[in-house]
């Protein structure tokens, strides 16, 4: 009997505390590497800060504009929406000399596309490209960027 009450109550703790890390409304939008950024330069320092600069005054109509858009632009690095690649929004951070290149990559599920998105959806989806932008540099600091692919679903 002791033995049944002691598997119960750890049921309950077990039920307990899984309600009490409930996934907040980010934790729908997810993350995930993907293939290598091809035609990929080396980064620096002072490229990564001014990219992530730019990745953070992203608004979320800028993520879905037409092909070949430059959506932002420092003096060093600009991020461009290239080809779609399947159903997913590509937008690359890329060098401003020439030839240019590639340094970073986010693919976006046309998922997270919804001209009725609320401002909390639109944040969980602008969070989601900073951190793979974030990923995606940090990658290209240690030799080879890759692509980070920014889907799931928007939060309710």
């Amino acid at each position: 009997m002791q033995s049944l009450i002691k598997r119960l109550i750890i049921s309950l703790l077990v039920i307990m505390i899984g309600f009490s890390y409930a996934p907040v409304a980010f934790a729908q939008v997810t993350v995930s590497k993907g293939d290598p950024l091809r035609n990929s330069g080396a980064v620096n320092s002072k490229l990564v800060k001014e990219t992530m600069g730019l990745v953070e005054g992203l608004k979320y109509a800028d993520l879905w504009k037409s092909s070949n858009t430059t959506i932002a632009k420092s003096t060093n690095v600009r991020i461009d929406v290239q080809n779609k690649a399947g159903t997913r929004q590509n937008l690359q951070a890329q060098t401003n000399v020439k030839p240019s290149k590639s340094i970073a990559g986010v693919l976006i599920e046309d998922t997270l596309s919804n001209g009725q998105a609320t401002p909390n959806q639109q944040q969980a989806v602008l969070n989601g490209v900073t951190e793979g932008f974030n990923r995606s540099l940090q990658d290209a600091k240690n030799g080879q960027a890759y692509f980070y692919i920014v889907g799931g679903s928007l939060p309710q």
